[in-house]
C-alpha cells in the first residue's frame, strides 16, 4: 500500500503549492543518491534505500504538484475514510442481553477491528 503524499513530503493537507515545492526540494537534497554515491564507505543497500525514498518523494510531488491530481486524490482518500468509519458498538445493548440473576460475575469479552477487551460485569 502506498503511504500518503502528504506524509511523504511531511505537510498538512492545507498545504500551499508554494509549501509543497519548498518541501520537495529539501526532502530531495537530503535523500537524492547521487551526493551520497560519491562519499566514501556508502554500501550499495544505503544507495538501494535512497533511491526507493527519492523515488517515493517523487510520486507524492507528482500527485500534490498538479491541483486536478491532487484534488482527485484528495476526494479518493475523503470517500475511502467514510467507508472504513467502524461500526458504532454500543456495550450497554451487550451487557442488556446478559442474565446475571443470583449475583453472578460475568466477564464480557468484546473485539472490533482487531482491537479487543475484557470488561467484569457484577
Amino acid at each position: 500500500m502506498e503511504r500518503d503524499p502528504y506524509e511523504v513530503l511531511k505537510l498538512p493537507r492545507n498545504a500551499t503549492a508554494k509549501q509543497i515545492k519548498e518541501m520537495y526540494k529539501k526532502l530531495q537534497l537530503v535523500y537524492h543518491p547521487d551526493p551520497g554515491s560519491k562519499a566514501p564507505g556508502v554500501d550499495a543497500y544505503f544507495l538501494k534505500h535512497l533511491t526507493d525514498v527519492t523515488a517515493e518523494i517523487n510520486k507524492a510531488y507528482e500527485i500534490l504538484s498538479d491541483p486536478k491530481r491532487r484534488a482527485d486524490y484528495d476526494r479518493k482518500k475523503e470517500d475511502a475514510d467514510v467507508e472504513q468509519e467502524p461500526p458504532e458498538l454500543v456495550v450497554s445493548d451487550v451487557l442488556a442481553t446478559l442474565d446475571l440473576t443470583d449475583g453472578e460475575e460475568a466477564i464480557v469479552t468484546f473485539k472490533v477491528d482487531n482491537v479487543g477487551g475484557a470488561m467484569p460485569r457484577r
